[in-house]
């Protein structure tokens, strides 16, 4: 294999772009870590706009990529990954008891058309409609929406850091990430002859079949369009706006959806 790619410029090391390992939960955050190392490259001072806690939780950064950092390390920064911390939250929302008013009141809201909430000393309680088969992202989406008309007008909700919700498209970002580093130094073409033998299957007879070294992109126009996006990031992520920038991409693709479905 060494042979092979030693025709090409240097380039840098898989784990410096290859995020297909990352789990899903924490993909946000490896996007955030990996965009933060890219902007310190570019600029050193921004290591002073970081979060507070931010050397604290990973004082491997940004000399170590995300993924090099042991599973354990990385989760234990991330208590909202914690499967018993999130059996605790969820039962937060799980009702000791119900108020016998609370029923009168959810068939009122029904006779009236009306969202069945009864709200008494400090507590709502509501009752939802979930069809089987429904996603857990959609699902999500929807408390969402509910939450921010029906219950807590003013309030924002985002998945926590990590979290799997829009999984696919982090899972684009990180890659457009990667051919940003990687089109420093390699033209489309040769990006996408490294990357198809470096990622494809370590299985002799998996290599053989024509899919295994597609690359992580095949064409130029594939390329250009990563890299611009990987660009963009990295350039709101200098700002100090990805965060932001990320979560309003997802409300407005959340507000056309639902758009697209009422006019269904």
């Amino acid at each position: 294999m060494a042979l092979k790619l030693a025709k090409f410029p240097p380039f840098p090391p898989k784990e410096q772009w290859d995020f297909s390992a990352c789990p899903q939960d924490e993909r946000y955050t490896c996007l955030l870590y990996e965009c933060y190392r890219i902007a310190h490259s570019k600029d050193p001072s921004f290591a002073a706009r970081l979060p507070a806690d931010w050397q604290t939780k990973y004082p491997q950064w940004p000399a170590m990529p995300y993924l090099q950092i042991l599973e354990e390390t990385r989760r234990q920064a991330q208590p909202e990954l914690n499967a018993e911390l999130k059996a605790i939250k969820a039962d937060e929302v799980i009702p000791t008891s119900i108020p016998e008013e609370a029923y009168d009141a959810f068939r009122l809201a029904e006779l009236i058309g009306e969202p069945p909430i009864y709200e008494e000393g400090g507590k709502a309680y509501i009752v939802l409609e979930i069809s089987r088969g429904t996603s857990a992202q959609h699902l999500l989406e929807c408390v969402a929406e509910y939450i921010g008309i029906y219950h807590v007008p003013k309030a924002l909700t985002v998945r926590p850091e990590g979290g799997a919700s829009y999984a696919r498209q982090l899972l684009a970002d990180l890659n457009a990430v990667a051919a940003y580093i990687l089109l420093e130094t390699l033209r489309p073409d040769e990006a996408t002859a490294v990357t198809g033998e470096l990622l494809a299957p370590a299985d002799k007879k998996k290599r053989s079949r024509p899919w295994a070294k597609r690359g992580l992109y095949s064409t130029v126009q594939k390329w250009q369009a990563a890299q611009e996006r990987g660009e963009f990031l990295i350039k709101k992520t200098l700002e100090g706006q990805l965060t932001a920038t990320l979560l309003s991409e997802r409300l407005a693709s959340l507000f056309t959806d639902l758009t697209c479905t009422k006019n269904e």
